[in-house]
């Protein structure tokens, strides 16, 4: 689990647009980890110590006694019909495969949020005084929407 928290560690560092779309799946997945790393820790232990003891084990289980009396049939079928099994496994394949064709293939969609990147290449020669001028130049002339 340890290890699930420590590889989304990077996704948090993510600046703009990736770190505005993966940052909040991270916390997500990461607060429902520690959580349930809590709830293993701490609930879990005392169900047991409630629900497990001994003298309650001896009785039988009827969650368990219902559960057996369906999952045994089924098993049963399948054990029989093995060659059903497996046909009915490669058709859900090829299903699967056939139904991924379809799934989108971009890995960041286009986001109209009204930015825009820009990257101007001066000449190695140019001085920071007029560097800074053309720079002051090109977001006046970005800033007036001229594309639109």
């Amino acid at each position: 689990m340890m290890i699930i928290i420590a590889a989304h560690i990077p996704i948090f560092t993510l600046q703009r647009q990736e770190g505005r779309m993966f940052a909040p799946m991270a916390y997500s997945v990461t607060s429902a980890l520690i959580g349930a790393l809590i709830l293993a820790l701490t609930v879990v232990p005392l169900f047991c110590y409630w629900w497990l003891r001994r003298d309650r084990m001896r009785d039988g289980n009827p969650l368990m006694d219902r559960l057996t009396g369906w999952y045994k049939p089924v098993l049963e079928r399948a054990l029989a019909r093995p060659r059903a099994v497996v046909l009915t496994a490669a058709a859900l394949l090829v299903g699967t495969l056939a139904l991924g064709t379809r799934l989108g293939s971009e890995f960041l969609p286009e986001l109209d949020e009204g930015s825009i990147w820009l990257t101007a290449t001066l000449d190695p020669s140019t001085s920071l005084a007029e560097a800074q001028q053309q720079s002051r130049r090109i977001r006046e002339l970005v800033g007036t929407r001229w594309w639109h």
